[in-house]
């Protein structure tokens, strides 16, 4: 609980606190290798969620969305247990963040589920993502944090892009459905920034563990009240193996590390390539082929990615050569 209550009343920035750490060059190079795995953790998280929409399609239609989250977050668990076990001395101060990140990935599941009855893919693809552009605002409104100038521009690039990948030409009425899925986005926002902030102090199995047996739970009991548990069939199996063995269990795993080497902003922008490797994987899979707008939403995600990029050379460089801390 002591370190839980630190890591609110320390005075907020939008990055781990990295402030007793000494600036000298081997430092600063040994956080510029943090940056770059951190970053190559997120695409590949980004690539198997993005992949998972092809191999997660056909599996829904047999197995109920809310039963089929309680098995992938079964598998997930049994993957990670094993490697809790070795830090169990730090479970009780872990259950507290545990729970918080948990409550926000069952919202998160739960109303995308929830509104997809009532809306379209492409548009419940569309307002997920737009978690990334609430990223900044979230931080300001609730912790009066400022992101970085050239990561808010790279958000507001691949809000654009995501809009023309994901969204139809004219097709763009709200309804239902999109106010739910519009609560799934909020949800992921909170995830990401209570990630960011929990990760660089409590240990990552026993974190990654509590939030997905806490979620876990919530689906089995989620599933159980709606009258969705039955028989699995055969060729569901993959998919749930799938989903709780790479899509979960090692993706929200290698999120906790990479949040604690990036911002919260930063971690939601790169996040937004997601429909870019769903559309993609697609592409190579199903030969499904991207139309000239898409094409276009697309590249714009991948040019917001590089103004992030650029901004972060430029600021390594300036604090490198003047001597001064280093943000990520």
């Amino acid at each position: 609980m002591l370190k839980f209550a630190v890591c609110f009343m320390k005075e907020s920035t939008d990055y781990p606190d990295f402030s007793n750490e000494t600036t000298n060059a081997a430092s600063a190079l040994r956080r510029r290798r943090q940056h770059w795995l951190a970053d190559g953790c997120f695409l590949l998280i980004t690539f198997i969620w993005g992949f998972s929409f092809v191999v997660v399609k056909n599996a829904l239609r047999e197995v109920p969305m809310f039963y089929f989250n309680a098995l992938r977050f079964g598998v997930a668990t049994v993957i990670l247990i094993p490697f809790t076990f070795r830090q169990w001395r730090a479970w009780k101060p872990s259950i507290l963040p545990g729970s918080i990140l948990a409550m926000f990935l069952y919202v998160g599941f739960a109303f995308q589920t929830a509104g997809l009855k009532y809306t379209t893919p492409s548009k419940s693809a569309f307002i997920t993502s737009s978690a990334a552009i609430a990223v900044p605002i979230f931080l300001f409104l609730f912790f009066r944090k400022k992101s970085d100038l050239s990561a808010l521009l790279g958000v507001l690039v691949a809000f654009a892009g995501l809009y023309l990948l994901s969204v139809p030409s004219n097709n763009f009425n709200l309804n239902h459905g999109d106010t739910l899925t519009a609560i799934c986005a909020a949800a992921w926002s909170f995830h990401i920034i209570f990630t960011g902030r929990f990760s660089p102090f409590y240990p990552l199995a026993a974190l990654a563990t509590f939030q997905i047996v806490l979620a876990g739970i919530g689906f089995w009991l989620t599933a159980l009240g709606s009258s969705q548990i039955g028989p699995v069939p055969r060729t569901a199996v993959p998919a749930i193996l799938y989903g709780g063995i790479l899509a979960t269990a090692l993706c929200f795993g290698l999120q906790l590390w990479a949040q604690r080497h990036t911002s919260p902003t930063r971690a939601g922008l790169l996040l937004t390539t997601e429909p870019l490797f769903a559309s993609a994987t697609s592409y190579f899979w199903t030969g499904e082929r991207l139309t000239g707008r898409e094409a276009i939403g697309g590249a714009l995600i991948l040019v917001a990615v590089i103004l992030a990029e650029v901004g972060y050379q430029w600021r390594f460089q300036h604090g490198r050569f003047a001597g001064q801390a280093i943000d990520l």
